[in-house]
């Protein structure tokens, strides 16, 4: 993401899933924390044993917490 975007996250006000990997990049899993912050009802979920494509990786946990999420709205 671009600093002129990021410095607009507060403005979102969805809510808003963050999904990463626990075995993703640093730099994702720190964008994933700041945007958590900076976003009104953002809840984020880490997914054990996977990287960035966590989807792929684990789809079975992946369905699950969106489906949990959706189902929360």
């Amino acid at each position: 993401m671009n600093p002129p975007t990021m410095a607009r996250l507060h403005e979102v006000d969805v809510p808003t899933l963050l999904i990463v990997g626990d075995q993703d990049l640093t730099i994702f899993k720190q964008a994933a924390v700041y945007m958590q912050k900076a976003i009104n009802n953002a809840s984020m979920v880490i997914i054990p044993q996977v990287g960035h494509m966590s989807n792929m990786e684990n789809p079975v946990i992946f369905n699950q917490t969106m489906l949990q999420f959706i189902g929360q709205l």
